[in-house]
């Protein structure tokens, strides 16, 4: 997840996960835009494509994470949407 709330520099666990899979092909790092930040993919992280959430609707954002975590997979996908962020729990779902 990027965004100024949550600097790479402060979770290193992505450097093991880049290591792992440099070319990106196998998706091991995924990054995914929630507010604007772009200055966090520079550098050797500059070549990968991150999915971008900034300004989506629910339905648009859970589409594009999907698609972007499970290329071409979707047995892999959970059925039961979680809680979209900025919902409170007694409007779940409904986009209220």
């Amino acid at each position: 997840m990027l965004s100024p709330d949550y600097p790479l520099v402060d979770h290193p666990e992505w450097a093991v996960a880049f290591f792992k899979d440099m070319s990106g092909k196998e998706r091991k790092l995924v990054p995914v835009y929630v507010r604007k930040c772009p200055e966090q993919l520079q550098g050797v992280l500059a070549p990968i494509v991150p999915i971008d959430l900034i300004g989506r609707s629910e339905p648009e954002a859970r589409k594009l994470l999907l698609d972007g975590v499970y290329p071409g997979d979707k047995r892999k996908r959970q059925i039961t949407p979680p809680k979209f962020p900025g919902q409170s729990p007694d409007n779940h779902g409904t986009g209220n």
